[in-house]
């Protein structure tokens, strides 16, 4: 007996990107309740590990070996050659790290405080906090703790003496560079000699993954081309992934654990090959789900149990539409059509962020708001932060020619630039695997599977046809079959008509998706349309305050020797859920939580509203 098609549930439209504007309509049990609750109130409610393509999970087991102090003041060192040296001297790559982050000329001034006194005010502001946070380490550390600093209300920086220090004598320290090569040697006898790569594990808080390698890439005076990872991992959240850097040494990244805020390193190899984009079979997740109904409980196990037994849809989540009121796949749209004009405008568009609209700083929405109203990409520029990547790139080149649009669009940095592109990709599959689902949730003649069942989704996968025979034989199941993005390198379905109903309505054709531009010529890959999470696993939490931390992040665990998952809590009458499960690469934890919710996990959802952190 054939199973009916599954039910569609209405969810709560708010203000911005709701799942519907993505394609995102279906569930693969629509008839299972779901139940309320709230993710990501904390980034630790979001713990990512990595699973490494021979199927471990990559977790942050060390942070290198210990750092060798420098002597204390007075004491009297002699190097190699029998002379003694006593003057205090800058650590090099400490100067560097400092240099990167406050410019040469701001540099120049803090070493003249500690060289003759006084205090120095940076010239710029700095308006986010983990770059005000990084600084006033960096200076901590390079001038060890003999100058200090704080934050001004304009958020500047001030940098003095520390107190104490004009009445030490300055020429009673041994030189750090010192203690550089005792930890040089420590190294090579634990990890050999050095090899073209190093291996390690980045431990990340509340930080996105490119903007971590933008970060070690500036300590490091390292291109970007030099820094690979197998995947990128979402911003709110813990997570632990595998990086690996190109003419990098041990001894250096050790160090920068002292410097980096919400990062740490550590599981450092040397080896011969690097870690390249796709190198992992997918990401575990321990995620906690708060404010639950006590009335629901029952609710929520037949939501979770349903979508151990029965999967989700594998929509592409909302992350991959980006944190704006304008999806990423309309500006995506607007680039595939040649359109550069109006990607421009909507990338500098006035509209308010969905998440956290405080998270923008008032200079860079006073740039949007002249860019929409005047069109003067100079005054523009001058209050558009630099951390606001794509938006700077766009305004430098509009000062310089004001309609030189495609060139605007071409000076994105490259990883997002295709961001734009493939997320209109994501949103053509969606539609069309909501259009599969409605048909049924059994096998249908037409479908198509991956030849070899053993595959993750992929470029250039070779895929079979299902005829009646192969739907009667029971030899496949509807967890087999794929759709492929839209693309000019890719096998697709015998029946066009709802590619290409979606895609006449952006005036596009799924088989001419080549482009002039190589980057915005798409090849398409095919995509699993069901998922399983196998190993899923939850346990109902009732805590005392709201905001109890209810898991160990793998930072803490190593930090007090433990190997347990659950914290100690007091018990009361909040309620939580821990949920444990895996996933393949490029499957969205939300997207099957939004299963088991049966809730919308867009950014103004009640699911998704995100509390400050204590």
């Amino acid at each position: 007996m054939e199973e009916p098609a599954p039910k569609r549930v209405k969810l709560e439209n708010k203000v911005g990107i709701s799942e519907s504007d993505v394609g995102i309509t279906e569930f693969v049990n629509a008839d299972v309740a779901g139940f309320d609750g709230v993710l990501k109130q904390r980034y630790t409610d979001f713990l990512v590990n990595e699973i490494d393509p021979a199927g471990n999970v990559i977790h942050l087991l060390d942070l290198g070996p210990d750092v060798p102090k420098p002597a204390k003041d007075g004491e009297r060192q002699k190097e190699d050659t029998g002379e003694v040296k006593t003057a205090f001297e800058v650590d090099q790559s400490n100067k560097d790290m400092l240099t990167e982050l406050v410019g040469a000329e701001f540099y120049e001034e803090i070493e003249s405080v500690w060289k003759k006194g006084g205090e120095v005010v940076s010239p710029e502001s700095f308006e986010e906090k983990d770059r005000r946070t990084q600084v006033h380490v960096s200076i901590r550390n390079t001038f060890e703790s003999r100058l200090d600093s704080k934050t001004l209300d304009d958020n500047k920086i001030k940098v003095f003496r520390s107190s104490g220090e004009s009445r030490r004598n300055r020429n009673q320290k041994r030189p750090v560079s010192q203690a550089a090569k005792d930890l040089a040697k420590i190294v090579k006898e634990k990890y050999g000699e050095v090899k073209d790569y190093v291996h390690m594990a980045v431990y990340k808080e509340n930080k996105e993954t490119m903007n971590v390698a933008s970060l070690l890439g500036r300590f490091l005076r390292m291109n970007h081309s030099q820094i690979s990872y197998a995947g990128t991992k979402d911003r709110r959240g813990v997570t632990v992934q595998k990086f690996s850097l190109y003419k990098a040494k041990i001894d250096r990244l050790v160090h920068l654990n002292a410097a980096l805020k919400g990062i740490s390193l550590g599981n450092f190899s040397y080896e011969d090959s690097e870690v390249s984009l796709g190198d992992l079979k997918g990401n575990e997740f321990i995620i906690t789900i708060r404010r639950l109904r006590p009335e629901q409980i029952q609710d929520l196990e037949n939501g979770l149990n349903n979508l151990k037994e029965k999967g989700f849809v594998n929509y592409f989540g909302m992350q991959r539409f980006g944190t704006f009121s304008i999806s990423t796949h309309e500006i995506g749209k607007r680039i595939l059509s040649g359109n550069y004009k109006e990607a421009v405008d909507l990338i500098l568009s006035t509209e308010e962020f969905v998440h956290t609209p405080t998270n923008e700083s008032d200079s860079a929405k006073e740039a949007r708001r002249i860019w929409k109203e005047e069109r003067d990409a100079e005054a523009a520029l001058k209050l558009m932060p630099k951390q606001r990547s794509a938006e700077y790139a766009v305004l430098t080149v509009l000062t310089k020619a004001s309609n030189d649009y495609f060139n605007a669009i071409m000076a994105i940095p490259k990883n997002l630039r295709v961001m734009y592109v493939h997320a209109y990709q994501s949103y053509v599959w969606n539609c069309v695997a909501s259009e599969r689902v409605r048909r049924g949730l059994q096998l249908l003649p037409g479908d198509m599977v991956l030849e070899n069942r053993s595959d993750n989704d992929g470029l250039r996968q070779p895929v079979k046809t299902l005829t009646q025979s192969d739907v009667d034989s029971k030899a496949y199941s509807i967890y087999d079959i794929v759709l492929p993005t839209p693309g000019h390198d890719v096998e697709y379905p015998a029946d066009l008509s709802v590619y290409i109903e979606v895609m006449n309505r952006d005036n596009m054709s799924p088989v001419s998706m080549e482009r002039n531009v190589r980057e915005f010529s798409l090849a398409g890959m095919q995509r699993h349309v069901f998922s399983i999470a196998p190993h899923l696993e939850f346990k109902v939490v009732r805590h005392k305050n709201v905001n109890d931390q209810l898991v160990y992040t793998d930072l803490e665990k190593l930090r007090s020797h433990t190997a347990s998952t659950y914290r100690d809590v007091e018990e009361g009458d909040s309620l939580s859920v821990v949920v444990t499960f895996q996933l393949d690469s490029a499957q969205y934890a939300t997207m099957a939580l939004r299963e088991a919710m049966k809730r919308d996990t867009g950014r103004q959802s009640a699911m998704m509203a995100v509390a400050v952190d204590p």
